[in-house]
């Protein structure tokens, strides 16, 4: 497959020397280069499709952990709540709850 960059910049640089025949020459690579070029974008559109929907799935995995994650700190800070209250009540009866 014929380079798309390189097709545009033999196009410019024709233009820029104003040669009719280089012109028509670039602009006729181009043009045979349409067709599959076409088809490029397509496969490169499918496989950005496919690889947007996987990390879709990655970050929902990340979301649902980090969920997991909080809910369990949650409940180790509220025990470390209520066990700091229970020591609290303890020192205040003279060490009995």
């Amino acid at each position: 497959m014929t380079d798309p960059a390189a097709l545009l910049t033999r196009l410019h640089k024709a233009k820029q020397s104003r040669d009719v025949w280089e012109i028509h020459l670039a602009e006729n690579a181009l043009e045979d280069a349409a067709p599959d070029l076409a088809a490029r974008v397509i496969e490169l559109e499918a496989e950005n499709k496919r690889l947007r929907e996987g990390l879709f799935w990655i970050a929902e995995i990340g979301f649902v952990q980090e969920k997991h994650a909080k809910q369990h700190a949650d409940d180790c800070c509220k025990l470390a709540r209520e066990t700091l209250g229970y020591q609290e009540q303890a020192a205040l009866k003279g060490g009995e709850i």
